[in-house]
């Protein structure tokens, strides 16, 4: 794992450099969409620090529609978008980190250079590595995601780990591919909902639950009004007469 102020090296540490201009990522600033972000359809683009090389998640990349560029981040270990970069490393550097409090002091670094960072931990289960303390993991997991609102992605090698990057870059770059409504827009429809079966029950011989039919049945206030005595009577939730009481109803003009 890395931060603005070191590099993960063959599973250790070292001081970073300033950027030397590689690739094109410049001083830790994302770069432009339109520089860097391919159209719909042909191969997603992800930039990967200069000291990942050799990983073998990059190797597993090669089978997918992913074009690596190698630059020196400033943050994390590989940028996906803009201003969403991934942090790499293993179940024993994650333990580690956690026996020298190393981890904490860098996912405070990483939380205040990168808000939108998730952090990518390789390898066996953390809870069954040398020397790990289910303790300590479960304290720096709340540490990392509840307080710091940073997501920990875990996987079991590098072909999932290329996976997850495939996948979010693919997506954040193309989207998912179909719909997903936002909670208030779902919301919003529920609410005029309940407000079309409120009307309806000011109506005489109306109660919520032939409302509720109502609506379902005919799918809108104007639907409802606009019915004739024949449809009101096969929707089949009035007794007998109630259907021309509503029709005259609907058509009075006073």
């Amino acid at each position: 794992m890395r931060t603005t102020k070191s590099r993960r090296s063959s599973g250790g540490y070292r001081s970073r450099g300033n950027n030397d201009g590689q690739g094109s990522v410049a001083s830790g600033e994302g770069p432009r969409r339109r520089d860097w972000f391919p159209s719909a359809g042909e191969m997603v683009t992800l930039v990967a620090d200069a000291a990942q090389k050799g990983n073998a998640v990059l190797e597993a990349l090669d089978d997918k529609r992913v074009r690596v560029i190698y630059s020196n981040l400033q943050v994390g270990d590989y940028q996906i978008t803009d201003n969403v970069y991934i942090t790499y490393m293993t179940s024993e550097e994650f333990v580690r980190g956690l026996a020298d409090k190393r981890l904490y002091r860098q996912i405070l670094e990483l939380k205040r250079s990168c808000p939108e960072a998730p952090i990518l931990v390789e390898g066996s289960n953390v809870y069954e590595v040398k020397g790990a303390n289910p303790y300590l993991i479960n304290g720096a997991l709340a540490f990392i995601s509840a307080l710091n609102r940073i997501p920990v992605i875990f996987t079991r090698g590098p072909e999932e780990s290329a996976d997850i990057m495939f996948m979010a870059t693919n997506q954040m770059q193309f989207g998912l591919g179909f719909e997903v409504h936002p909670d208030d827009q779902r919301k919003r429809k529920r609410e005029f909902r309940e407000i079309q079966q409120d009307v309806l029950t000011a109506l005489p011989g109306v109660g919520p639950t032939v409302a509720k039919a109502l609506v379902k049945e005919r799918g809108s206030l104007q639907n409802v009004f606009g019915a004739s005595v024949e449809e009101l009577a096969d929707s089949g939730v009035f007794d007998d007469g109630q259907p021309e009481t509503l029709a005259e109803l609907f058509a009075y003009k006073g």
